[in-house]
């Protein structure tokens, strides 16, 4: 007899070999009662189990159709032969932009948004490049997977210069390509007291987690800095619309802002709910726009992180210190051509 017979309870009470033989015999002969018995027991686990496959089975396909259909479906996106990975697409009227996805959300960086403002394009307000004839064709294609330059200027901590000129580039995080979502959309200006920063410091800038996180479309930029983005000076001065007085950091800003009205909803966000938020120089930047009517239907909210309150100089004012700071050592007297041929 088996020493676990206390804990297992057979169909009969035979000898283990006897038992085996007889259960067996059962399964066999028809009119034993005890093999029915077993029989139909065996039967019903079998038919148990099916039935748990087969909602392991529906739910397995259930969760693929709802995940991964939509998105393989979707004519925004990319099979990169190389990596096998699925790179997103999103189509508008000046082409077809080809990003990346981190952190759960799709991620366009570098994005151009004016000509490069270098040789005769320095010190004057950005040319929009969605309304260039020549570089807005809806059959181009652009892959932005690296941010852009960042804008010219003097790094505070290892008193070196980062940058380039040609840096005026925006960059979007979305957790959707569905150009029926309508998301918020936030757009991250940068600190750093108008003088250094980017639209993607690490640490600082918005990333695809939070996008994912939050439902929310963000965007950030960079803009003109320092002497090239904020040189007031009257010998720049001409009788053209184009002259900006100054501030070129701040319509590099309304170029964004108008790319963003005209752009954001291929991105799933809404143009109508667009808020505006940055610390410092990015919140003294937000103080302006909310003064200025050129800014008017741009953006809906602003949150403001420690601005500069009083702003106590005018044109004519920063005209004549840059000329006795700036102008007389560049050695370039009233000459313009030569100010814009100078290496930064």
């Amino acid at each position: 007899m088996s020493l676990l017979r206390k804990n297992y309870k057979q169909c009969n009470n035979r000898d283990d070999e006897d038992e085996l033989f007889e259960v067996h015999s059962d399964f066999r002969t028809p009119g034993r009662e005890n093999g029915k018995e077993c029989c139909r027991l065996f039967t019903d686990h079998i038919a148990i189990i099916a039935i748990i496959l087969l909602l392991l089975i529906a739910l397995a396909v259930t969760t693929v159709v709802c995940v991964f259909l939509p998105e393989i479906l979707s004519k925004e996106a990319e099979i990169n032969e190389s990596t096998g990975k699925v790179k997103p697409e999103v189509q508008t009227k000046c082409g077809t932009f080809i990003g990346t996805e981190e952190g759960g959300a799709f991620v366009f960086k570098g994005i151009p948004y004016a000509q490069p403002p270098v040789g005769p394009l320095r010190w004057k307000k950005p040319l929009p490049l969605w309304t260039n004839a020549s570089w807005c064709i809806q059959q181009n294609t652009f892959k932005v997977l690296n941010y852009g330059s960042p804008c010219f200027q003097l790094n505070p901590f290892r008193k070196q210069y980062d940058g380039q000129e040609d840096c005026l580039y925006l960059n979007v995080w979305t957790p959707t390509l569905d150009t029926r979502a309508a998301l918020e959309v936030m757009v991250w200006i940068h600190g750093g007291f108008l003088q250094f920063g980017s639209g993607h410091q690490r640490g600082l800038s918005p990333n695809g987690h939070l996008a994912y996180r939050l439902n929310t479309v963000f965007v950030s930029f960079n803009f003109r800095l320092h002497v090239l983005g904020y040189l007031a000076l009257d010998t720049l001065l001409t009788n053209f619309l184009d002259d900006s007085r100054g501030n070129y950091g701040t319509w590099d800003q309304l170029v964004v802002m108008e790319w963003i009205r005209n752009n954001i909803n291929y991105f799933g966000g809404d143009p109508t709910k667009v808020t505006v938020f940055g610390p410092d120089g990015g919140a003294a930047s937000i103080l302006t726009m909310m003064t200025s009517s050129h800014f008017r239907n741009t953006f809906r909210s602003a949150w403001l992180l420690g601005p500069a309150l009083v702003f106590n100089r005018t044109f004519t004012d920063s005209s004549h210190h840059n000329r006795a700071h700036f102008l007389e050592k560049t050695g370039c007297a009233m000459d313009t051509q030569c100010l814009r041929k100078m290496t930064p």
